[in-house]
């Protein structure tokens, strides 16, 4: 482990039975040239090959601080992780996910000179056993030139124009460690509430269209899977968001807030359809009871609302 305090990047991975896909991902953070960064590998008590994968990386690479805990969880493992940062800003890379070949220098460049907060950047949707299926995500809303305060860009969260991932952005850690960044433990949904605050009360944010992260689509990740469990912690997340604007009385476009509850109640439908193809009758009236009369949304809202005809368009 090295001692080296002046990284300019920290790059926390979360690692949990990934053996087909961690090499290629620890081989994009450790291709980014000369460039100073520290990776910070958490096992997350993996019981596949992870480990031995892990071991071969150690003796090769100063810059690998290598965590290994009981299994609790992505958020857990994320937040261990921020506990051995060194860098001046820090981003997180899932384990079967990858970056682009010398593209955190450009992202920490821009961000240092900008002194950001937080810059958020473009991605890639890959697909397994699809090679040449792949999607840009960037962002069209917010100039590269500009710098924007969080009070505006979690507006637009709420619209679904940002996203609340932790991975694409680049997060200076002296700003995440003064606002108390901390990821949710055992929910599904665990990072787009703390997110949103951290977004919210930024001054200083900034946007690059470089394609910097590589957001693997897996048929069995956590993402494409619905169960009750995802339904009850995406419930959970939306709950959290609203009681926080509410709490602090913030003074949001209120056709963001309607945007944020619209989409919000389609995809509850749209998980909860999913579910009841398998599950009993009885679950219907349990929806109707207990979630469908709490987060329903007016036709005429829906019509009205300028972001969602945007989305639609």
């Amino acid at each position: 482990m090295s001692e080296n305090k002046n990284f300019y990047v920290s790059i926390i991975i979360p690692v949990y039975n990934v053996e087909n896909y961690i090499e290629k991902c620890l081989n994009s953070v450790l291709n980014q040239g000369d460039f100073n960064i520290q990776v910070i590998i958490v096992n997350d008590g993996s019981t596949d090959d992870s480990h031995k994968i892990i071991e071969k990386y150690l003796d090769l690479h100063e810059n690998i601080v290598y965590i290994q805990q009981e299994n609790q969880g992505l958020s857990v493992a994320r937040n261990n992780g921020l506990k051995y940062a060194l860098g001046e800003y820090i981003m997180f890379l899932d384990s079967d996910d990858y970056i682009e070949d010398n593209s955190i220098y450009k992202i920490y460049n821009k961000s240092k000179k900008d002194d950001l907060d937080i810059l958020i950047f473009g991605y890639r949707k890959v697909f397994d056993n699809i090679e040449d299926k792949q999607f840009d995500m960037l962002n069209n809303i917010f100039e590269e030139n500009k710098i924007y305060t969080g009070d505006l860009v979690s507006q637009r969260m709420l619209t679904g124009d940002i996203k609340g991932y932790c991975w694409d952005k680049l997060f200076k850690l002296e700003y995440i460690k003064n606002n108390g960044l901390e990821f949710e433990s055992n929910i599904y949904i665990e990072d787009y509430f703390p997110i949103f605050k951290i977004i919210h009360n930024s001054k200083k944010i900034g946007f690059s269209k470089e394609i910097v992260y590589n957001y693997r689509q897996r048929e069995d990740s956590i993402s494409n899977s619905k169960n009750e469990k995802l339904l009850r912690d995406f419930m959970l997340s939306v709950d959290n968001v609203i009681a926080y604007i509410k709490k602090y009385n913030i003074n949001f476009d209120k056709e963001c807030i309607d945007a944020y509850k619209i989409e919000s109640f389609n995809f509850i439908l749209s998980i909860f359809y999913e579910l009841n193809k398998i599950s009993s009758s009885k679950m219907y009236n349990k929806f109707y009871d207990d979630i469908y009369k709490s987060y329903q949304v007016n036709l005429k809202t829906v019509l009205a609302n300028k972001y969602i005809k945007k989305k639609q368009s």
